[in-house]
C-alpha cells in the first residue's frame, strides 16, 4: 500500500470525546501522517480516501488534502478512477476529483479489469470506463472481471460470462 499503513490512535478517554482517530505510519512503523481522520483507508494509486466529520475526500502520501472532503462516501482509486456517493447516488471520479461517470447508480463497484459492477433495481450489470453500460443489469449476483471473464448469477445458476455478456465455457 506505498509503503503506508493505516493506524488507530485510540485513548478511551480521547475517543469518548472525539471518537477514534486514524493515521498513518511508515514500513519503520514512524508516524508520518498524524492521527487526525475520522477513517482512512488504504493508499491506492498515490491516494487514500478519509473522513473529516460525516464526509470523505483524499489525502496525498503527504498527508495533504487534494480533493476535499465533499463525499458522502469513497472508495479508493482502482485503475485511476474512485467510486464516490454523490446525493445517494453512485459515480466516478478522476483523480483531479472531477466526476467523470455521473452518480446515477443505485449501488457500484471499484473497476476491475476496465469493468465495473453497477446496480439498478434489484439487478446486477456492468459499464465500462467511460459509464457505458456494456453488460445490462439482469443479474442476482456479479463479481469482479479477471482475465476478461466473471461469474454472475441469472437465476441462482452460475454462469462465466466475458466483457461482451457472452456465455463462454469454463
Amino acid at each position: 500500500h506505498e509503503g503506508l499503513a493505516c493506524f488507530e490512535n485510540y485513548n478511551w478517554i480521547h475517543a469518548l470525546f472525539n471518537g477514534i482517530k486514524y493515521g498513518y505510519i511508515d514500513k519503520r512503523n514512524e508516524i508520518v501522517i498524524k492521527a487526525k481522520f475520522n477513517f482512512a483507508g488504504n493508499f491506492r494509486d498515490g491516494l487514500a480516501s478519509v473522513r473529516i466529520g460525516r464526509n470523505y475526500g483524499y489525502i496525498n502520501t503527504k498527508g495533504e488534502i487534494v480533493i476535499p472532503c465533499q463525499f458522502k462516501y469513497a472508495h479508493g482509486f482502482r485503475e485511476n478512477l474512485a467510486l464516490v456517493l454523490i446525493e445517494n447516488r453512485y459515480g466516478y471520479i478522476n483523480k483531479r476529483g472531477e466526476v467523470v461517470i455521473e452518480p446515477q447508480f443505485e449501488d457500484a463497484r471499484d473497476f476491475s479489469d476496465g469493468m465495473a459492477l453497477i446496480k439498478q433495481g434489484n439487478q446486477w450489470g456492468y459499464i465500462n470506463r467511460k459509464g457505458e453500460v456494456v453488460i445490462t443489469p439482469q443479474f442476482e449476483k456479479a463479481y469482479f472481471f479477471k482475465n476478461g471473464r466473471t461469474t454472475v448469477y441469472k437465476g441462482n445458476r452460475p454462469v462465466i460470462i466475458d466483457k461482451e455478456g457472452k456465455v463462454v465455457d469454463g
